[in-house]
């Protein structure tokens, strides 16, 4: 495990670049290294290259995106067990989306008007999987969770949540930036057209000497 970080590093380009730059370098042993997308989706983050590289072993709660545990990764360290994983992968779904415009393929594919396209959802989900994922991970594991900061209710959510959400068993190491080209109107509240935005990959360790009883 590198203890070096990448704190503040910006990538341009896709989240596929920057995705593939972060798990490298936090998991640079990947014929060895247990990976598990805890919420696969379609994979989006994934080159073709990097999933024949780290084979990672994905859940998901929509069979239709044929993961290879159909679940929920609140249940994650049942799957796995205690101290079983060298690192989580973490991208729920957070945006509300009821009120957005947009393609029948882009609403078929991102589930809007499913219950867990909402801020609600992620922030039950979020405080629901931070015990289990600190059970499953190993010692030295890590959790690697992708997050643009976004207003909900006249507030700028995201990043802090996750901060927060996790404090009572993860602690902050790394905070990886990335630069995209994308018009996302849940993200925009100027209510005009802005083709550039960023979003984070939080890279959290296992806090030590918590007495967890389970």
């Amino acid at each position: 495990m590198a203890e070096k970080r990448l704190f503040s590093v910006i990538f341009g380009g896709s989240v596929q670049d920057a995705f593939s730059a972060v798990l490298q370098y936090y998991v640079p042993n990947p014929s060895v290294a247990v990976v598990v997308d805890t919420t696969c989706s379609i994979m989006k983050m994934w080159s073709e290259e990097l999933k024949k590289e780290y084979q990672p072993i994905t859940i998901d709660i929509r069979d239709e995106v044929k993961p290879q545990i159909w679940g929920d990764c609140e249940f994650v360290d049942e799957y796995f067990g205690h101290h079983a994983v060298d690192c989580l992968i973490y991208d729920p779904p957070y945006l509300d989306v009821k009120d957005r415009i947009d393609s029948e393929w882009a609403k078929d594919t991102y589930a809007y008007g499913y219950e867990y396209s909402s801020f609600e959802y992620f922030e039950s989900l979020s405080k629901r999987v931070a015990e289990p994922f600190y059970w499953a991970l190993k010692k030295n594991g890590i959790l690697i969770c992708k997050i643009t900061n976004f207003h909900h209710k006249s507030k700028l959510r995201g990043t802090y949540d996750l901060k927060q959400w996790f404090g009572n068993y993860f602690y902050l190491w790394d905070e990886v930036v990335y630069r995209f080209y994308k018009h996302i109107p849940n993200l925009n509240w100027y209510k005009i057209k802005v083709p550039k935005t960023h979003s984070y990959f939080l890279v959290f360790k296992r806090r030590k000497n918590i007495e967890l009883f389970r």
